[in-house]
């Protein structure tokens, strides 16, 4: 029996839990108070952990398989809404099977997904949750189509993607250092649009990261399992185990910052081939994630150790502030080739300004010259196809019409725009301020275009043009919104590159000049409050976390960090409201 004396709170719960499953698992319940006997300053939170653990203990029990529905079978065949025929059996788990189905109506073929029976709370929630995701729509998570119910059972339809999971990747062999990074940071965009939209995954593994045609990763199963966990009707197994955050684990509220632990767990096993917890007991796994020592490799580059350690801490607090961050500090760890990257999912997510993520790493290789003897199209039949593959976002086909365009009419401001747009889209930000820059030469009053040149310099960390472009564009549309708000997140971008470098009183200065520009953003107010509280001006952090609650009041981080400050002030009691209010949302 390990010696308590001198060990930290944290760490004499951890065994006091331990000691408490071991005995569970025997036949016996033994009380808090008892265990505690040496140090009954912590029985009570003992208590609540026990009452937590109870409630999932069925991680470490085996599933029992619940009955096929009728018209469901191992190998498929069956039918479902009288439109969507189901094929073969793809995937399976302890929650549902997948299956690769066909949609009659619409001719394509689909993903579907039917939860196992008993694997969810009531049927009407689940489909309310469903519905939810499915309001979703980001190039990184893999879209859902439609929900329904057919008889007993009910059923989720999505995008089937031909290329597999990471799961079925890593299983092969191990993907390039360079293959590995985008994927995890395309998979971060993907989390932070979602949770800035109040969608929490919380079942991060690289069975639920889906590969496309063109090699970019998505998100699967965005916030179905919650369904599930909500019952606690399904249990993960010990697959899903590895990858749960130590606050899952116990029981206790869930945010976005789980599903960050989970995905710095990928990131360590997408680098190395292997996840920080691996033990094959479950009982020791979860002691060792409740430990708060994972065991990072030593082969990793000292910053991207840091970016697992970081996202791994036991306090979620301590771990990135948000999924945007994480991407931003795995890029800047990768070194220079990922500084092209944009970084502002945050911004661009809450205000709509520009869609950014999930960019190809390398553009595709260019059509091969026609036959001899077929005709050359004329330029207007490639400008009208150019103009079509845009408004398809294909985007990489797209700027190659336009170039083929442009070639016969480099003057063509309107192809040249949306030449710019498509390298904006594709990463290729550099590129993208020569189209942009061109256009201007021939109409240099076009504040959008000075807009989407700032655009351009932002991403590309080139913040003074930035600001000079976003300037000069306010000054020939002193009253157009995009514009303020696209000029006050490029603040917000560099507030928080300044933050990640522990700068707060520099971050909250530039979070001023943003909120002077665009005063109508919560988030603005959110992240200067944070700056401000880092910075211990605890009541100019209320203030700014006041503000930031009246004007989006459902939002649960803005309490948290409004109780984080009300306790900083002694105010305990006012703490822990807001902790219980931003509970309560998180649980709607």
């Amino acid at each position: 029996m390990t010696n308590l004396a001198g060990l930290p709170d944290r760490d004499v719960l951890a065994e006091l839990l331990l000691r408490w499953e071991e005995l569970f698992e025997r036949g016996q319940d033994t009380p808090a108070a008892e265990l505690a006997a040496e140090r009954p300053d912590l029985a009570p939170e003992l208590a609540r952990q026990i009452e937590a653990l109870k409630a999932v203990s069925w991680m470490t029990q085996p599933l029992k398989e619940g009955p096929q529905s009728p018209e469901v079978s191992a190998v498929g065949g069956g039918r479902l809404g009288a439109r969507y025929r189901l094929e073969t059996l793809v995937g399976a788990g302890g929650f549902a099977e997948v299956f690769r189905g066909f949609d009659e109506r619409l001719q394509r073929p689909v993903a579907i997904k039917l939860p196992r029976p008993g694997r969810v709370g009531p049927r009407d929630a689940f489909l309310a949750e469903a519905r939810r995701v499915a309001r979703l729509r980001h190039e990184g998570i893999v879209p859902v189509y439609d929900v329904g119910i057919d008889g007993d059972s009910c059923f989720i339809v999505s995008e089937f993607l031909e290329g597999g999971s990471l799961a079925d990747r890593l299983a092969d062999r191990r993907p390039s250092p360079e293959e590995a990074l985008r994927w995890v940071t395309e998979v971060a965009e993907a989390l932070e649009y979602a949770h800035l939209h109040g969608v929490v995954h919380l079942d991060i593994k690289p069975a639920n990261i889906l590969i496309d045609h063109h090699e970019r990763a998505k998100l699967a199963d965005f916030g179905i399992a919650q369904s599930a966990a909500k019952s606690g009707a399904a249990g993960p197994s010990l697959g899903t185990l590895r990858y749960m955050s130590p606050e899952q684990l116990l029981g206790k509220a869930t945010d976005h910052r789980s599903d960050i632990f989970s995905l710095g767990i990928v990131l360590h096993e997408i680098l190395t081939g292997k996840v920080p917890y691996q033990s094959l007991e479950p009982q020791r796994l979860k002691r060792d994630i409740l430990a708060g020592n994972p065991t990072i490799a030593a082969g990793l580059s000292v910053p991207l150790r840091s970016v697992c350690s970081q996202s791994l801490s036991l306090d979620p607090h301590r771990r990135h502030a948000s999924a945007a961050e994480f991407a931003a500090e795995v890029r800047r760890a990768s070194g220079p080739a990922g500084k092209a990257r944009p970084w502002w999912p945050l911004i661009a997510g809450v205000l709509g300004l520009i869609a950014v993520t999930g960019f190809l790493a390398s553009r595709p290789p260019r059509r091969a010259a026609p036959p001899v003897g077929v005709p050359t199209p004329a330029p207007e039949e490639v400008l009208a196809e150019a103009t079509n593959l845009f408004f398809q976002q294909r985007y990489a086909e797209a700027e190659e019409r336009y170039t083929a365009y442009l070639a016969t009419f480099p003057a063509d401001i309107e192809a040249l725009t949306r030449r710019g747009l498509c390298r904006t889209r594709r990463g290729a930000f550099a590129a993208a301020v020569e189209d942009f820059s061109a256009a201007l030469e021939l109409n240099p009053d076009d504040a959008t275009l000075l807009k989407r040149r700032g655009i351009a310099f932002a991403s590309l960390r080139q913040f003074e043009p930035a600001i000079v472009d976003y300037e000069a564009a306010l000054a020939r549309a002193p009253s157009d919104r995009e514009i303020r708000e696209s000029f006050a997140a490029c603040y917000s971008i560099m507030a928080a590159e300044q933050a990640a470098q522990k700068e707060f009183a520099a971050a909250a200065e530039l979070m001023t000049k943003a909120i002077a520009i665009y005063p109508h953003a919560a988030v603005f107010y959110h992240q200067r409050g944070s700056c401000l509280f880092h910075l211990g001006e605890y009541e100019q952090a209320v203030l700014d976390l006041d503000e930031a609650i009246r004007r989006e009041p459902r939002k649960p981080d803005h309490y948290e960090n409004r109780g984080l400050c009300y306790r900083a002030l002694g105010r305990v009691e006012d703490a822990e409201q807001e902790f219980q209010k931003a509970a309560e949302l998180r649980n709607q």
